[in-house]
């Protein structure tokens, strides 16, 4: 899961960073910030931040993340999932280039002849 906060809606309560740490950082300016390791995602540390800025965090992490969204007074925090596109020949995250899946379906016809793939031309 990824999760990002739309700096413009922060009331900086701090809220987000007492529930789970891990996740969340107040900065000087007052403002929360999504963190990944030791990486706080803020324009101030030379990251992104904001949609630009989004952070993965374990599935462990989901139930503290989740309170803290419906706890966030300035309703601010975004949770996104990690799509998954899924086809019988690749398997694609959605934070990775979908380059293949652009190319015409199916790339070449399977060597043996079945009655679904007689039926298609």
């Amino acid at each position: 899961m990824k999760v990002w906060i739309d700096q413009d809606l922060c009331t900086g309560d701090g809220l987000c960073e007492e529930i789970a740490p891990d996740v969340f950082a107040l900065l000087d300016d007052g403002l929360a910030y999504v963190k990944e390791g030791d990486k706080i995602f803020a324009e101030a540390k030379g990251n992104p931040q904001g949609a630009d800025g989004m952070a993965e965090f374990a599935d462990s992490q989901l139930d503290s993340v989740v309170e803290s969204a419906e706890e966030c007074p300035g309703e601010c925090i975004y949770i996104e999932p990690l799509v998954q596109l899924w086809s019988p020949s690749i398997v694609v995250s959605a934070s990775v280039s979908c380059r293949r899946l652009l190319e015409p379906w199916p790339r070449k016809r399977p060597a043996v002849r079945n009655p679904v793939w007689a039926t298609m031309r």
